[in-house]
């Protein structure tokens, strides 16, 4: 009979081996009538049965072994439920001990029911336990040095990450001087021309236009430094309409002395094909660093002289600008990283971040740049824009508006405010300037809740004021007069926050055109 049973079981004995063997404690597996289907040696030891005679034997039978209250926890079992009977007595010869047997159902690989039978002494479990307590606290003071190395690395990493900013402020400080020099030089010299030509107004109004042309491009320069201190997204740029082949002209006169009197080099031959009717929407001061600094690379890349040319190409949805020099060319290597913020070919003479930030200007026009180059053959410079057509009015004319408006202007920079005044009084409207926050609120009467009818039509004032923010005052006129029109001036992006009370915010330096055409929409 026991080897029919020993047959019968043969394939659970082969499928529980491997499992029971590499248990540390007795174990044993039954099927759901409590039968043996397979063990380990210490499971029989434990139970007294021999090899041959174990496989088939029931719980429900009688052991040679004293093992007592085993059966209804093992029936418990059958029945789905896991068992655990703790201090089971177990009498081995005349010695007795004490052992935690555990009954866990299961299904095994072809479907059927079966229990794992478990068994450690007291005293084993006890070690097992000090065993498994000792692990886990090796285990927490391996979390607890893991954590303290992700922190020194993560400190590393912050103070690595400093270095590499200060490291990026120091080339971003160098190329901001070439760049504000740039801006600074054509403004010097206009201004002693205007001066020298006061008498001749047609040659005023050209030196005029050329100081504001260079003071833009200084103004965008100032932005780039802000955003890239504070990390600000790229975002939309004011839209008006700037012609990029007129861009383009203008950009060839400034740079006029850098290729028409090289004290060193070769000669450089200009030439340049502009079409009409190439207008974009964007921030010409912007717009004319980009092609500066284009022209400034041409130029670095033919120390023995060469062609320089600009070129503008409008097609039915697009309007490409094109600057091309016959210098030294790049590689593919070199190409492919050339828009990279400071990655540079010229050494210590480069900061690596001319071309990045012809590349930022273009994404921020929702355009697109691309490299044309070969080694020893020379570059094109390709920037692609979207096409705005001709005749689009994006800033209003203040002229077809309200001739006359009472504007409060508060702003604690004296040339600010005067430079202010003077341009709206020029336009006809009615102007009061302010400096601080106290001399706004005392001058509106804030405080007398009599006043019913708004003293001004419009009030624009600075954000950073001695005595407090804009951002304040703007909400107490609001809050007392909604109809005034509102309006924020600050040096940064002109950023208002969600459920700010204003109507429109400008970045300094405040253009005219823009001043005036915010004061007057409705």
């Amino acid at each position: 009979m026991v080897t029919g049973r020993h047959a019968g079981t043969e394939a659970s004995l082969r499928e529980g081996r491997a499992m029971l063997d590499a248990l540390p404690v007795a174990a044993a597996i039954l099927d759901d009538r409590l039968a043996l289907v397979a063990h380990n040696a210490r499971f029989l030891a434990l139970s007294g049965l021999a090899a041959s005679d174990a496989l088939g034997r029931s719980l429900r039978e009688p052991l040679p072994a004293a093992i007592t209250g085993l059966v209804a926890a093992a029936v418990g079992a059958s029945r789905g439920r896991t068992e655990i009977v703790r201090g089971a007595r177990f009498r081995d010869g005349t010695a007795e001990r004490q052992l935690d047997v555990t009954f866990a159902p299961f299904t095994s690989a072809d479907g059927r029911r079966r229990i794992l039978v478990s068994a450690v002494d007291v005293t084993e479990a006890e070690v097992l336990r000090a065993q498994m307590a000792r692990r886990l606290a090796d285990e927490r003071r391996l979390e607890q040095h893991l954590e303290e190395r992700m922190r020194e690395l993560l400190a590393l990493q912050e103070q690595h990450a400093h270095e590499r900013r200060l490291a990026a402020v120091g080339q971003l400080a160098a190329g901001v001087m070439h760049d504000v020099n740039n801006a600074l030089n054509p403004i010097m010299a206009a201004a002693f021309l205007l001066d020298a030509n006061a008498e001749n107004p047609a040659a005023v109004r050209d030196y005029a236009t050329r100081i504001a042309k260079a003071a833009e491009t200084g103004a965008a320069t100032a932005s780039r430094v802000g955003r890239f201190i504070r990390q600000d997204p790229p975002q939309d740029p004011r839209g008006e309409p700037v012609d990029l082949s007129a861009l383009a002209d203008e950009v060839a006169a400034m740079t006029h002395p850098l290729w028409a009197e090289r004290r060193a080099g070769g000669v450089i031959h200009f030439e340049s094909h502009y079409e009409a009717d190439a207008i974009v929407r964007g921030v010409a001061g912007e717009l004319r660093e980009a092609l500066l600094n284009l022209v400034q690379n041409a130029l670095d890349a033919m120390p023995d002289g060469g062609r320089l040319a600009l070129r503008t190409v409008v097609g039915e949805d697009e309007v490409v600008i094109e600057v091309t020099d016959s210098g030294v060319g790049m590689g593919d290597e070199v190409r492919e990283r050339a828009f990279d913020p400071f990655f540079s070919t010229k050494g210590a003479g480069g900061s690596g971040l001319g071309l990045a930030e012809v590349y930022g200007i273009v994404r921020r026009h929702r355009g697109h740049a691309e490299i044309e180059s070969s080694v020893g053959e020379g570059t094109t410079v390709r920037l692609r824009f979207p096409r705005e057509r001709a005749g689009v009015e994006l800033v209003p004319e203040p002229a077809r508006r309200m001739a006359r408006l009472n504007v409060l202007v508060v702003e604690d920079h004296a040339d600010g405010r005067e430079f202010m005044r003077t341009i709206l009084e020029l336009q006809g409207h009615s102007v009061e300037t302010v400096a601080t926050l106290a001399e706004a609120r005392e001058l509106l009467s804030l405080d007398e809740a009599t006043i019913e009818t708004p003293p001004f039509h419009v009030i624009v004032t600075d954000i950073g004021l001695p005595d407090g923010s804009g951002w304040e005052l703007a909400s107490q006129v609001r809050g007392r007069w909604p109809s005034i029109r509102l309006g924020v001036v600050t040096g940064w992006e002109p950023e208002m926050p969600d459920g700010a009370a204003c109507d429109f915010a400008m970045r300094k330096p405040v253009r005219p055109a823009e001043l005036l055409a915010r004061i007057t929409a409705s």
